[in-house]
């Protein structure tokens, strides 16, 4: 999963939940459809130097995706 913003005409890499891609309405639906799979998240620093760093950024993304999960 990524989320992205749109700016200046760009997309821009947010951290989960502070983009414009709903998707807390995705997790939604994958759980209200009995998915029980794995989610990733995609944060490649390694290719975009701007990017937030991943000790911040993926404990972020645990506690959005745990919501879904309890």
């Amino acid at each position: 999963m990524k989320d992205s913003q749109l700016e200046n005409g760009e997309a821009r890499y947010k951290m989960m939940g502070f983009g414009d891609i709903p998707n807390d309405k995705i997790l939604g639906l994958l759980q209200a459809n009995g998915y029980r799979g794995y989610v990733s998240l995609e944060w490649l620093k390694r290719w975009n130097k701007n990017l937030t760093e991943p000790g911040i950024v993926f404990p972020q993304f645990i506690n959005f995706v745990r919501d879904f999960c309890d």
